[in-house]
């Protein structure tokens, strides 16, 4: 069995705790996901304040696979300096289940240097999805329907003002080109402690050399059961069938 057919039958997605992983640059581009077509914001050139204003391209409102139990969002830019010495402050946020963008705390992030030029800057967060809704300290209840993520920025105060999104020098010389930013989220899943020890990557697949305990991969998806009882064969009843996650 190649291992494309077995990202399609088992999690869509390489061995390990990993069920799916979205990456991109925010040019208006349309992504493909598990959960279907999102078209995603087209980055500016944009310079800080000092208020907080969403960075132009950060933003996706989306629905993850059936079966993440936590998604972590990595936002990456490139900044240029406005004034001499910029000091930028960065943070998370994410809707709360009554839709309301909330800050995540851990995510809050500051760069300062002298001539910040050309400087790649990561803001990212983790975020458990484990039954408790409480957005500040990196866990909700439920994400079973859409929610907005982005990031948001302001300067430390007037005289320490940068640029994001841009390129500021390339060949001799100082242009100040658009460098859209890249925008990477992956969805992790639990994997049952029974799996630990019987495993459900290559030695389950017949590989030469296992355990005798080894049982080979599952049928394709379109032999599966609605193990899920939702009324429709999906990822999440491949998960349940490889005992992977709970039905």
């Amino acid at each position: 069995m190649s291992r494309t057919k077995v990202k399609q039958n088992l999690i869509d997605a390489s061995f390990g705790n990993i069920l799916e992983q979205i990456v991109y640059k925010a040019d208006g581009r349309t992504i493909t996901t598990s959960q279907g077509n999102i078209t995603v914001p087209t980055a500016v050139i944009q310079q800080t304040t000092t208020s907080h204003t969403l960075v132009s391209g950060s933003n996706i409102e989306y629905v993850p696979p059936a079966g993440t139990t936590a998604v972590y969002y990595e936002f990456v830019t490139t900044s240029d300096a406005v004034d001499s010495n910029p000091l930028v402050h960065f943070k998370v946020q994410l809707d709360n289940s009554s839709g309301t963008l909330t800050d995540i705390t851990n995510s809050r992030k500051t760069y300062y240097a002298p001539d910040m030029r050309d400087f790649r800057l990561v803001v990212d967060a983790y975020v458990r999805i484990n039954g408790t809704e409480d957005v500040a300290n990196e866990q909700i209840g439920t994400w079973n329907a859409a929610r907005t993520i982005q990031v948001t920025t302001r300067n430390y105060g007037s005289a320490y003002e940068s640029k994001l999104n841009t390129l500021g020098h390339w060949d001799g010389a100082r242009p100040q080109v658009l460098s859209p930013p890249l925008i990477k989220i992956t969805h992790t899943l639990k994997i049952k402690k029974k799996n630990m020890k019987n495993g459900i990557g290559p030695q389950n697949l017949g590989a030469a050399g296992m355990s005798g305990n080894s049982k080979p991969c599952g049928s394709p998806l379109k032999k599966l059961t609605d193990l899920s009882g939702d009324g429709k064969v999906t990822q999440k009843d491949v998960l349940i069938g490889r005992g992977v996650i709970d039905g």
